[in-house]
């Protein structure tokens, strides 16, 4: 395929890429600069972008996305820190790239159903409204933390295997009565339910011994309370929101001491959770790296000249070792 039978008012970047002989995330990040591509390969995109006289979207003009999400405000009064961290994340990164960002509240898509925007990002899942609007059904759209196989971009934390490493630390610790304090069915809190029984099956433990509690928000004090009468020696905390409360009041109210008393396992909240004592042995989820990506794939789509097939890209989480798991006292 001959350069030079190419008219370059016909150019993509898809063409860029498929004369680079790389995909067309590779194409996009070299002509912008970015990291993730050796100079051997920048320069052959370069070298081939040159010759097309083709010059890349977003060297050449500004973003208008819409940002999809409850007010802030709300977020913080409700304690949703997981939600907080990844909104000031994507905000900031779309700041830093001077796109346009129009946030709109996901219960209201009306002021959206009028607006320009040349993509879209959702925290959690896109509303029904939008998904279902011939109006942007070639918008992208790229949804942080929603389920799996959806119509558009997904970028989540892979739950299951959070809830792995929280079992496996309290197996290895020598507990066999673990408790689960969660939310009401949702599918990101069942994947971590998979993935603690998973670890207590590889630990020898039998995974239907795994002592599951379910609370919703206003019933936290019942929900704890029904955890301690089964005197659990290790308890998981499997939702963000609880972690902060339980890490509270089970010293306060119940005149438990961690970890000699019973060891926790909860989620690091970043600037907060290390501030109780004892520090909380946490599973830290990629916040940052989640929004990154999410932010990176959208500009990626529409930079494109078609969103291609939409996948699911699954980050794994780490390790926030503190000291509130010991041995158990007492089995």
């Amino acid at each position: 395929m001959a350069i030079r039978n190419f008219n370059s008012e016909n150019v993509t970047i898809h063409t860029v890429a498929e004369l680079a002989g790389v995909s067309i995330g590779t194409a996009s990040r070299a002509l912008c600069n970015r990291d993730g591509v050796s100079n051997a390969t920048r320069q052959k995109v370069l070298k081939v972008a040159a010759e097309l006289r083709f010059r890349h979207k977003t060297l050449t003009r500004t973003y208008n996305i819409a940002l999809i999400m409850p007010p802030l405000q709300e977020l913080r009064s409700y304690g949703l820190w997981y939600s907080v961290s990844i909104y000031e994340a994507m905000c900031r990164l779309a700041s830093q790239k001077k796109w346009g960002t129009q946030i709109f509240d996901p219960r209201d898509m009306h002021e959206l159903m009028d607006s320009q925007v040349d993509g879209i990002l959702s925290q959690g899942g896109v509303p029904e409204i939008l998904a279902m609007s011939d109006r942007f059904k070639h918008v992208p759209k790229v949804a942080v933390n929603d389920r799996k196989n959806q119509p558009w971009w997904v970028v989540q934390t892979n739950h299951k295997q959070g809830g792995y490493l929280a079992g496996k630390l309290l197996v290895e610790a020598g507990h066999k009565r673990i408790a689960m304090l969660t939310s009401p069915f949702h599918w990101d809190t069942e994947e971590r339910e998979d993935g603690i029984r998973e670890a207590m099956l590889d630990g020898g433990l039998n995974p239907a011994d795994l002592m599951i509690f379910r609370t919703g928000r206003g019933d936290w004090e019942n929900g704890l309370g029904r955890v301690l009468s089964a005197k659990p020696t290790a308890l998981f905390i499997g939702f963000e929101d609880l972690t902060l409360f339980v890490q509270s009041r089970i010293v306060a109210k119940y005149g438990l001491q961690v970890p000699d008393d019973i060891s926790i396992v909860g989620f690091h909240i970043p600037g907060i959770s290390d501030l109780h004592y004892p520090a909380l042995t946490a599973i830290e989820q990629p916040y940052d790296f989640l929004a990154a990506k999410a932010v990176e794939q959208l500009e990626n789509l529409m930079a494109s000249e078609t969103s291609g097939k939409p996948m699911t890209v699954s980050l794994d989480n780490k390790v926030w070792l503190g000291q509130s798991i010991g041995s158990p006292k007492s089995e």
